[in-house]
């Protein structure tokens, strides 16, 4: 795409909006960098994030924390409730997510729980390695998300980060 002198090219991805400029910003390749980023939206002006100081609200290699002590087996889904973890109102939560003395390749994913599990994975797992990613998924109104495991069996760590809530 070759943009004329001055004019704006404006990218939306998710809720993020990126806009391009062309005065003066090409470079050699003839491609354009940023000049201006939109901030992000929210689902409702009256959600916001909120930050805290990281807490472990899961870890199965020992027993009562969010879970029963034990690794996650195969074709396996985990619920856990964050109802002591984050307030009433909340709409999603941000967490690392690591796995842990994991025996197989395979995949885990996060989704709000009483939904269907989606097709996709938010940590992939090697054997024998330690893995985390940065996760950020929807809650039930209950404030409960489920964890599914695909093969093998693996130890799961979550530290919450932050929460988006709606007002009120």
């Amino acid at each position: 795409m070759k943009l004329h002198h001055g004019a704006i090219l404006t990218v939306v991805v998710g809720a993020l909006a990126i806009g391009f400029g062309a005065a003066g910003s090409g470079n050699a390749a003839g491609s354009v960098t940023p000049v201006h980023r939109a901030s992000p939206q929210v689902a409702s002006p009256s959600a916001g994030f909120t930050a805290i100081y990281p807490e472990r609200f899961l870890d199965t290699r020992i027993g009562g924390v969010g879970a029963p002590y034990g690794p996650i087996g195969p074709n396996a889904t985990l619920t856990v409730d964050l109802s002591n973890v984050v307030p009433v109102g909340t709409t999603a939560v941000v967490f690392n997510l690591t796995g842990t003395d994991v025996t197989k390749n395979t995949y885990v994913a996060v989704w709000p729980d009483g939904q269907p599990r989606p097709a996709t994975s938010n940590l992939n797992l090697q054997t024998g390695e330690v893995t985390g990613n940065l996760v950020t998924v929807q809650v039930s109104a209950a404030r409960k998300i489920d964890l599914y495991n695909l093969t093998g069996t693996e130890d799961l760590v979550g530290d919450i980060a932050g929460y988006y809530a709606t007002a009120g």
